[in-house]
């Protein structure tokens, strides 16, 4: 996905105006979570299976490492929270296709890297 995608895939958090103008630390403790999360599983990918096979107690070992592996590899699973705005009109791309977001030109102008950017200096 990352090669379709760019440098995100499956992260991200979607909030209101008004939820970042009256809790903007909520959000950055989120997204700073994220960054965490993130930069472990590149740096710690055995401990990441070791999680998943507790979560996963029924798939075989080898699927779960294999899934794993492929996903933080290819960067489907991103090391990091930002968002170029090459990938960001690339997933809005697709969903104005599908049919789900109307006005492309609205949805260009949503992506706010300010709590990403403070995330990477952590």
């Amino acid at each position: 996905m990352a090669d379709m995608y760019g440098d995100f895939a499956i992260t991200g958090v979607t909030v209101t105006q008004k939820m970042i103008d009256e809790n903007p630390e909520l959000i950055q403790k989120f997204v700073n979570a994220l960054q965490k999360a993130e930069s472990f599983a590149h740096n710690n990918p055995e401990k990441v299976i070791e999680l998943a096979n507790t979560i996963f107690p029924n798939l075989d070992d080898s699927i779960v490492k294999n899934a794993l592996n492929r996903i933080i590899s290819s960067n489907t699973f991103p090391d990091n929270v930002l968002i170029t705005e090459e990938s960001w009109l690339k997933a809005i791309s697709v969903r104005e296709k599908v049919g789900d977001i109307t006005d492309i030109e609205k949805a260009k102008t949503v992506l706010d890297m300010s709590f990403a950017k403070t995330a990477m200096k952590k």
